[in-house]
């Protein structure tokens, strides 16, 4: 069956139509994948940056667990010093005490000495 020239002309306008529609197809495809790649570009550095800050925190995190359990060390050894400390203080308070009796008993003794010497 013969084309006849209206079918021609309105096949040739329905294909142009259809180009048309596939390169704005096309052309809006290219922009949003250019607006997907941005995206995912942004994604990335936003996701490099939380890694980093992330990385930074249990750097920080683990900076403090050391100080903490140094500062835990040192506090025992403080107490360990302590108790040493009031050990040996108690021991010279006993010292002392029985000095003092000494001095009184040796004082006493001077006494009895000096008024019961001729």
């Amino acid at each position: 069956m013969p084309e006849s020239p209206e079918t021609d002309c309105s096949l040739k306008s329905i294909m142009k139509k259809l180009e048309c529609m596939q390169r704005s197809l096309d052309a809006n495809f290219a922009e949003a994948m250019g607006e997907i790649n941005s995206l995912r570009i942004d994604v990335n550095t936003q996701l490099a940056t939380l890694r980093s800050d992330t990385d930074e925190l249990k750097n920080s995190l683990e900076a403090a667990w050391v100080e903490i359990n140094a500062l835990k060390e040192q506090e025992k050894q403080n107490k360990d010093v302590q108790a040493q400390l009031t050990q040996e203080n108690s021991q010279l308070k006993v010292d002392v005490t029985a000095q003092k009796a000494r001095a009184i008993k040796l004082e006493n003794y001077t006494r009895r000495e000096k008024y019961t010497a001729p």
